[in-house]
């Protein structure tokens, strides 16, 4: 009989558990549940911030970028048109060199003629020298050609014209050259959008200076403005002539 209650009252014990082991087990739970909502908050608020960090950064990069290539195009733009410049300076000064040497010749009191034509062959030199240094699609350009032919003709024949086609070749030579000085100026402003308007500043010029040679000049240059094609130059032409 005691056997018997012994047997039925064996299932209903339990294991003795010692109360620090349950302790740690409950901390464990509790740690573990703890971490993973922290994990989840860890995350969630991070993953912002490195967004905009990223974006910060890259845009500041991108921006650099920008700058560099905006810089290093206008300093390979600046090396270019001060190299343009320096030349056309060196070419200004060739044509009011030339331009000189062409005016202060004066063969009319040279009565010797095999001394007349050396001397008018020297003159005819450098009046070809300036002719090349025109262009010969520019209508001052042409004025400027115009009164070099007129000149030369004066030259050659002596006449009474003389003193008046050196004086307006010289001022044509003046007036051209300042319009040029412009064109430097205008194209060391590195205005890459807009060309240099000649019409422009040589109107300009020619509406500040009041006299019968600026009025004579006026007309001769008006004359070329509106049209489309002009004649070829008859410089070159005349001097083969020989002036007939």
């Amino acid at each position: 009989m005691l056997l018997s209650m012994t047997a039925y009252a064996a299932p209903d014990v339990s294991p003795c558990v010692e109360p620090s082991e349950m302790l740690n087990e409950s901390e464990t739970q509790s740690n573990g549940s703890n971490n993973k909502p922290e994990e989840n908050t860890s995350q969630n608020g991070d993953a912002p911030k490195v967004n905009v960090v990223q974006i910060i950064t890259s845009g500041g990069v991108i921006a650099t970028a920008i700058l560099g290539i905006a810089n290093l195009i206008t300093s390979a733009r600046k090396i270019h048109i001060d190299g343009i410049s320096n030349k056309r300076n060196l070419w200004i000064d060739s044509v009011r060199n030339i331009t000189a040497n062409i005016v202060c010749y004066d063969l009319r009191n040279i009565c010797d003629q095999g001394l007349f034509e050396d001397r008018y062959n020297e003159f005819l030199k450098n009046a070809y020298i300036l002719s090349l240094y025109l262009n010969i699609q520019a209508p001052f350009d042409r004025v400027v050609s115009d009164y070099l032919i007129k000149f030369v003709k004066s030259q050659h024949q002596q006449s009474d014209d003389f003193t008046h086609n050196r004086r307006m070749l010289n001022f044509a030579v003046q007036v051209y050259l300042k319009s040029e000085w412009n064109r430097v100026k205008y194209e060391n402003g590195l205005n890459p959008f807009k060309k240099f308007d000649e019409k422009k500043s040589i109107t300009t010029i020619l509406s500040s200076l009041k006299g019968d040679y600026v009025d004579e000049l006026r007309k001769e240059y008006e004359k070329y403005l509106d049209n489309e094609k002009m004649d070829a130059p008859v410089f070159f032409e005349y001097v083969e002539l020989k002036c007939e």
